[in-house]
């Protein structure tokens, strides 16, 4: 059977998803040991922490999307394609 020797779509946006997330995995893996390092923001960091990392999953998720060459719901305009 011959395969075609360019890199499937489905792969690229994986492998751009995975890039993304180790990214952002880093992020958030240095922002919690940040804070955990400072005590005296450690109780204010642990009320905002989830905050942090739920914009860093939205940032990084768009951003794989873009780099793919799709677009999410905020991409639409005014519900046009």
């Amino acid at each position: 059977m011959f395969m075609s020797p360019e890199v499937p779509a489905h792969r690229y946006v994986l492998r751009t998803v995975h890039a993304e997330a180790t990214a952002r995995e880093a992020r958030i893996l240095s922002w919690y040991l940040h804070l955990k390092l400072c005590d005296t923001t450690w109780q204010h960091g642990q009320q905002h922490f989830g905050v942090h990392e739920a914009h860093f999953v939205y940032q990084d998720e768009v951003r794989a999307l873009s780099s793919a060459g799709l677009r999410g719901s905020q991409g639409k305009e005014s519900g046009r394609d």
